[in-house]
């Protein structure tokens, strides 16, 4: 099956951990901080695809944290 098929469907902790070679905790963590959108379907947490990507994004264009300006 196409990966792309289903880009748009939303992600859980454990998949998107996964997906990112993280602990499901250190997803949590960044939804617990804001760094992360995420809805609820009743006692689960689901991330958007589009917010992923968001994430993503964002961390390939954060600066170098080495100091170098």
């Amino acid at each position: 099956m196409n990966p792309a098929v289903n880009d748009n469907r939303p992600y859980s902790s454990e998949e998107l951990a996964e997906r990112w070679g993280v602990s499901a905790q250190h997803v949590r963590d960044l939804i617990g901080k804001g760094d992360l959108r995420h809805f609820r379907v009743g006692r689960l947490i689901r991330i958007p695809a589009v917010a992923v990507k968001e994430f993503e994004e964002c961390q390939s264009t954060a600066p170098s944290s080495t100091g170098d300006i």
